[in-house]
């Protein structure tokens, strides 16, 4: 462990997380490859095909959380490292997600779910597409209004294209955004590349209800077979949050989608802001060659995905940090404001997520 004096001094930069926090897939078996031939090509093994569901990029999530590059302490252990003078919690999850298949039909509880243990929490969250095959899309709740007790009929029974016929299936393609507050049955297609930001209580983890599956069968390792088992629902926890009378439709879908302002702050910078929901504000910087940016989160925590080429940033304290293709780095409170530079020479591509606390 590093000294106080030197612990201290870490949150005057930005702090590179490690890049290859991949869940199993035996959690994301419907994982894609994108992720390690684009934005994590220089991560993974050279010319590797590795199946990647989900990168956690920014997690203070005990059971799985981020570490620093530099020491391979977790962010929990960080923010424990000063008892005397206590950091902000980060309540931040963000995560890289890339679908070869589609997700479960899923719901997110409040954090006043009365099915919640003791170590879980709701989970709001929002979706930034990235990139999407022709095609592709999400599932946001239904066509048509319906009773409850008819989708639960459709939900127990195991022919997929009728429920699917239910739902609203909605096509997406780079720069779409989506608010899915809990409560919102979702899905997402495959063919979909995202970011996806999650508020998650300090020292918890977000619950998921998996409402349907597709009637898809895995081994233990997370590889389809029909000799495998049915992934566990959780109907009766996760069916009384969903209203199908009331998610329906193009109107409900607007609730749902955000837009970004767009402006180009200096020469060769374009910036796509979203609006803010209670716990996050994210950008996406496209940067060319050269071009220079300032970064500002105030005292709040935040991180910086390079999605393709590099970044250089200086800090407030003056001190660089550069950050690869396919790094994370976490930018502590009032370490900046910070100067973001494209010392590569091909375009870069950036998105920022602040915490709003």
């Amino acid at each position: 462990m590093a000294s106080g004096i030197d612990q201290r001094s870490l949150l005057q930069s930005a702090l590179l997380l490690r890049p290859d926090n991949f869940t199993p897939l035996s959690r994301t078996p419907w994982a894609g490859v994108k992720l390690s031939q684009g934005i994590k090509r220089q991560v993974v093994a050279p010319r590797k095909i590795l199946p990647i569901g989900e990168s956690w990029e920014l997690s203070a999530d005990p059971l799985f959380p981020s570490r620093l590059a530099s020491s391979g302490q977790s962010l929990p252990e960080l923010l424990a490292s000063f008892p005397e003078e206590p950091l902000p919690p980060i309540e931040l999850l963000v995560k890289l997600l890339d679908t070869a298949e589609p997700l479960s039909l899923q719901v997110h509880p409040h954090d006043d779910d009365p099915h919640l243990l003791p170590h879980e929490c709701g989970k709001p969250e929002a979706w930034l597409i990235l990139a999407a095959d022709k095609n592709a899309g999400i599932y946001l709740g239904f066509k048509q209004a319906l009773p409850r007790q008819e989708l639960r009929r459709h939900l127990e029974a195991v022919d997929p294209q009728a429920l699917q016929a239910l739902l609203q299936f909605v096509p997406v393609e780079a720069h779409d955004y989506f608010e899915i507050a809990p409560g919102t049955l979702h899905a997402i297609g495959k063919g979909v590349t995202m970011v996806e930001t999650q508020r998650i209580r300090s020292g918890q983890s977000g619950k998921t209800y998996r409402l349907w599956d597709w009637q898809r069968r895995y081994d233990t390792n997370g590889k389809a077979s029909a000799a495998g088992e049915l992934r566990e629902l959780h109907l009766t926890a996760g069916l009384p949050l969903v209203d199908p009378q009331l998610q329906v439709g193009e109107a409900y879908l607007q609730t749902l989608r955000r837009f970004p302002a767009y402006r180009r702050p200096t020469r060769g910078v374009e910036l796509r802001e979203y609006p803010p929901n209670s716990y996050s504000q994210v950008q996406r910087w496209q940067v060319e060659a050269g071009a220079k940016f300032s970064l500002d989160l105030g005292k709040n925590w935040g991180c910086v995905l390079v999605l393709k080429g590099e970044l250089r940033l200086n800090s407030g304290y003056g001190k660089k940090t550069n950050v690869p293709q396919g790094w994370t780095a976490l930018l502590p409170p009032a370490a900046g404001p910070f100067q973001g530079k494209n010392p590569g020479k091909i375009p870069g591509d950036y998105v920022v997520v602040r915490a709003r606390t």
